[in-house]
């Protein structure tokens, strides 16, 4: 069977609409897609192994990459929304940092833990990272 006329049912749901919303975005915006994605299929499959819920919404982790299985995950609107706006002062990023390696947790249970977003944690961690990079010169 031509892999163009497979039908999986699921053209009107919500997971199909948000990998169509993927393919238009690599066209207007140029976020590249990984090659495994071109097929619904393999995303949908990655989907609900990763997380997938109708609350959540996609997001990719580095806004500088584009969607693959190792830079997206499945958050909720308001994480989303916030993702960008949470400031925080230099000793809360360290402490943030500190935090989070003395207990051990991923960057995903670290965020769902205390609510904050993973693009938090990471400025923080590359704020601690080069804060402690310029104190060894």
């Amino acid at each position: 069977m031509n892999h163009f006329n497979h039908k999986h049912g699921e053209s009107r749901t919500r997971l199909y609409n948000i990998w169509v919303g993927l393919k238009q975005r690599r066209y207007t915006y140029e976020v590249p897609i990984c090659t495994e994605w071109s097929s619904y299929v393999n995303f949908a499959i990655w989907s609900r192994g990763n997380g997938y819920d109708s609350n959540l919404t996609i997001d990719r982790v580095d806004p500088k990459k584009g969607y693959n299985p190792n830079n997206c995950q499945w958050i909720s609107q308001a994480e989303n929304c916030g993702k960008d706006k949470r400031i925080l002062t230099d000793s809360q990023k360290l402490k943030l940092t500190e935090v989070r390696s003395e207990l051990g947790l991923t960057q995903k249970e670290f965020a769902s833990v205390f609510k904050i977003s993973r693009n938090t944690i990471q400025r923080a961690e590359k704020y601690t990272k080069n804060f402690y990079t310029n104190i060894n010169l």
